[in-house]
Order: C-alpha cells, then sequence, then structure tokens
C-alpha cells in the first residue's frame, strides 16, 4: 500500500513541475500601454502576467509538501541509508522524465482545463482583492525597467511629475529616431546643396544669393570639386561688404566635423553631440561630397 501510494505522489511531483507556466516577458508598463492602444490580448497577458509567479509559487509549495510525504514514505519502508539513497535517486529520475518532456501532453491539457477558469475568477474580483491576493504570495514587485522606447514613453506620459512637458517632448522626437535609420535617410544631399569654391568671391551679390538659400553652413570645395576644404556659416559672411570682399577660403572654417555615408542617425547624433557640433558634412568612402547633416535635421522628419 505504501509503494502505490509513493508511486502515486511521485506521479504528483511530476505532474505539477510539468505544468508550470513560464513567465510573460512584457512588463506591465508595456501591457497597460498596450490595452490603452485597444490591444485586447494585452489584457488577457496582463492577467497571466499577475497570475502565472504566484500560481507557479504555489506549485513549488505543493511540490515540496510531496517530496516530504516521499521521503517519509521511503524512511518508513527502508533503513537510513537505502532511505536516502532511494529518495536522491527519485529526484533524479523526476528531473530526467521532465526533461524528456513526455508528459507534456498531459500537462498541457491539465493548464487548458484550469488556467482559464482561473483567469476568470481573478479578472472577476475587485482591484483591492487581486492587491490582497498579490501581496499575500509575495509576489515580486514590478521593477523598473522598460523593454521598448513606446514602454518608456507611455511612463513618461502617465507620470506627468517626471519631466516636464517640453522636455518629455523633446525626448519622444529622440526616441522616434530608429537605430537602423542611415543619416543619409535625414541629410541633405549634395544635389540640393549650395556649395562654394575656395576661390569663389563673396561679392554682396553671391551673399544675397546665398542668403536667398536660407542654409545655415557652406561646403567649401576646391576649383575640381573633388576635396572638401572647410566650411563657412553664414555669420562668417554677415560682415563682408562690397568694399571688404573676401575669397571663400579666407573666411572658411577648417576645422570642421566630417562623417562617413555608412554611419547610422543615432551613431551621428551622439558624435555631434559630443563633439559639440551642430553641423556636420557627409562623405563617402573615396572622399566626394554626399551631403551636409545639421542638428535640426534629426527632429525636422518626425
Amino acid at each position: 500500500m505504501l509503494i502505490f501510494t509513493y508511486i502515486i505522489f511521485v506521479l504528483f511531483i511530476i505532474v505539477i513541475l510539468g505544468t508550470k507556466e513560464n513567465e510573460i516577458e512584457f512588463s506591465e508598463f508595456e501591457l497597460n500601454r498596450r490595452i490603452d492602444s485597444g490591444d485586447n490580448r494585452a489584457s488577457k497577458m496582463l492577467t497571466k502576467k499577475q497570475l502565472i509567479p504566484i500560481m507557479n509559487r504555489i506549485r513549488h509549495f505543493i511540490v515540496m509538501f510531496l517530496a516530504i510525504v516521499v521521503i517519509s514514505i521511503v524512511s518508513s519502508l527502508f533503513v537510513l541509508y537505502q532511505a536516502i539513497l532511494i529518495s536522491v535517486v527519485t529526484f533524479i529520475v523526476i528531473a530526467m522524465i521532465l526533461k524528456t518532456k513526455v508528459l507534456d501532453s498531459v500537462s498541457i491539457y491539465i493548464n487548458k482545463k484550469t488556467l482559464p477558469f482561473i483567469y476568470r475568477l481573478y479578472d472577476a474580483s475587485t482591484e483591492k482583492n487581486k492587491k490582497r491576493i498579490i501581496r499575500f504570495f509575495g509576489r515580486k514587485k514590478q521593477p523598473w525597467s522598460f523593454y521598448s522606447k513606446e514602454e518608456l514613453l507611455f511612463f513618461l506620459e502617465k507620470h506627468h511629475q517626471v519631466l516636464s512637458d517640453s522636455e518629455r517632448i523633446w525626448i519622444e522626437r529622440i526616441l522616434k529616431i530608429s537605430q537602423k535609420d542611415s543619416i543619409l535617410d535625414i541629410a541633405l544631399d549634395d544635389q540640393k546643396i549650395a556649395i562654394l569654391h575656395s576661390n569663389d568671391i563673396l561679392t554682396p551679390l553671391v551673399i544675397d544669393e546665398l542668403f536667398k538659400t536660407k542654409q545655415q553652413y557652406f561646403v567649401v570645395m576646391d576649383e575640381q570639386e573633388v576635396e572638401v576644404r572647410g566650411i563657412v556659416a553664414i555669420e562668417d559672411i554677415v560682415a563682408i561688404t562690397g568694399e571688404d570682399s573676401k575669397k571663400a577660403k579666407e573666411v572658411m572654417r577648417s576645422n570642421f566635423l566630417e562623417i562617413k555615408s555608412d554611419k547610422k542617425c543615432l551613431d551621428v547624433l551622439e558624435k555631434m553631440l559630443a563633439k559639440n557640433s551642430n553641423f556636420a558634412v557627409i562623405t563617402r568612402k573615396n572622399g566626394d561630397l554626399a551631403g551636409v547633416v545639421h542638428i535640426n535635421d534629426f527632429l525636422k522628419n518626425i
């Protein structure tokens, strides 16, 4: 009789351990964000997110109780060293059976029949009762971590005390830039920009034409348009008069930020901020001019 009871309890342990559910990877912040956006599946996922850790903990308690019963039965049937050996072998066999997943179909069937009913009962409970259940079973507090940009933005929108509205808007704009975006996706290409040659004379007429382009910076190239020699900022030419006309190479800035065209947007933005530069020249691998990018270009298309 005791041997039969021992076998039954061992089988119970295997089945209960096999019904353990994997926790939902999404955080509650993300699931709440999806619920607010009208995703009906997210509501069920949130219930599972809250209940699965509790149910797994209950399973652990049940398994511990059954394990104590199994050890007690073995101890009553055999001498001490035999009981220890049989107990160790028993739990090794249980682990091996679980690893082979031979009882997966049984576990899936049990979960399929029981979990929906438990979820419905939980959803039907009041918020106060839900909190009591969570507190009673000692569920860990939701960690302050985010798994997506949308999740972080949802949190910032719900907690206005963290950032001011203007700060939040700027962060939202920056976060909407994808790491996959190439700098050429937002840069002004070389066919759309006005350039200067190093020997161009900045007469009032030329300066007037430069102002009409509404560019803040102008790339200065050699006469063959092969090499970038420097840049001229609009403020560099404001004070030039007809009597004081100068060549572009006399007012250009030789120290400028140059970025290769294969770089990603966020990498370029990071470099521009690190160099305290609001303008960069984009060149191809062979040195040809590919375009220019201003700090505002990262935001204007968002």
